[in-house]
């Protein structure tokens, strides 16, 4: 032979750079033979074990939504009036009592009777409102105060537009004024038309507040309350999130069954980061109960057919599990496992029905 690489220098020598069959082969039965000794032949595994038992968790249920501010204050005229002059415009910062627009001042002489059933109804309103924090302040959330409160701001605020248009009303002037300090939003009246009877005029926001109506699944209505403490996220701003309370719930159940719709108000940032028209996603913690729950490290299988193995009598025993809810380090268990029962958190890819086991730590 030639070359230094085709010497045979021995029954137990080879060539260099060419590996006999039994090589591979030798190498494929040790593996084998250590993967059978690990899964349930006379070895035993070292498994640490935590017990199953009740516990409450807290899941996230939501939807997403749109942002809308927190006060919005329509300026309407409870009758039809020529709009002479818009001193404002979208955008602008107003002050309570700063001139908005100006009208025909004749066609006040004609509506006080309507200006007082208004404000007859804005007054009870108010005082419907002010009963309900008088309640929560014997025991509501502060979610739930803030957001009673901030209606309680747009009552004042339709109450303080009442009496300046019934003061005009007999008392004849061409100028409407701002009821409370905001940001102008839309208007919608034109110099030298009509202002039709309860149409806007104009839009006065306050961003200091964010408000956002969402929809959500259908089979979480029964877990959220107006009340309940919200999250609201802003994907579009990485990092602007918000801390509220939902203020309503509607009982109508919409987008063909699916959905229903609920309400989330919250205080913005500073520097009023949130505005309208953004999207959000309205997040609500609900707390359930689970009778029976076991740590997230014992289920094994999550996306197929989930199982986990519990100790008994020294031998790993596996168990078909049907799971509920959880909060990412908890699962519920719904059915497979026993309150009391040690389930195997760490080492349980290398058992089988069977395996002997040797507990070696718990947790909890």
């Amino acid at each position: 032979m030639r070359g230094a690489h085709a010497k045979v220098r021995g029954p137990f020598h080879w060539r260099v750079g060419v590996v006999p069959v039994w090589i591979p082969v030798a190498f494929a039965a040790a593996v084998g033979a250590f993967l059978v000794l690990g899964k349930g032949s006379g070895s035993t595994v070292k498994v640490t074990v935590a017990a199953a038992g009740p516990r409450q968790i807290i899941t996230t249920v939501g939807g997403l939504g749109q942002a809308d501010a927190g006060l919005n204050v329509s300026v309407t005229l409870p009758f039809d009036a020529s709009v002479l002059s818009i001193l404002v415009q979208p955008g602008q910062q107003v002050t309570k009592g700063q001139p908005l627009f100006d009208i025909d001042p004749t066609a006040f002489r004609t509506s006080l009777a309507e200006l007082t059933i208004r404000q007859q109804t804005d007054t009870a309103s108010l005082g419907v409102d002010q009963a309900s924090l008088a309640q929560l302040q014997a025991g509501g959330s502060p979610e739930a105060i803030a957001a009673v409160r901030a209606k309680i701001n747009a009552d004042t605020a339709r109450l303080a537009l009442d009496q300046q248009l019934i003061s005009l009303a007999r008392n004849p002037s061409p100028s409407v004024i701002a009821p409370v300090d905001g940001t102008i939003g839309a208007v919608s009246a034109q110099v030298n038309r009509v202002a039709l009877a309860n149409h806007p005029v104009l839009d006065i926001l306050d961003l200091s507040s964010v408000r956002v109506t969402a929809k959500l699944p259908v089979a979480d209505e029964g877990v959220v309350n107006v009340g309940d403490a919200a999250q609201i996220d802003f994907g579009d701003v990485p990092g602007l999130s918000l801390h509220g309370a939902l203020i309503s719930k509607s009982p109508v159940i919409i987008n063909g069954g699916l959905d229903f719709q609920v309400v989330a108000q919250a205080a913005n940032t500073p520097d009023h980061r949130a505005h309208p028209g953004m999207s959000a996603f309205v997040g609500v913690a609900v707390t359930s109960t689970a009778n029976v729950a076991i740590n997230k490290l014992g289920v094994l299988n999550k996306t197929d057919v989930p199982t986990a193995f519990v100790v008994k009598n020294g031998v790993a025993v596996q168990r078909k599990l049907v799971l509920g809810v959880t909060d990412g380090q908890y699962y519920e268990v719904l059915s497979g496992i026993s309150n009391g029962e040690q389930v195997v958190i760490v080492g349980g890819y290398a058992l089988a029905d069977g395996t002997k086991v040797r507990v070696t730590g718990t947790r909890s």
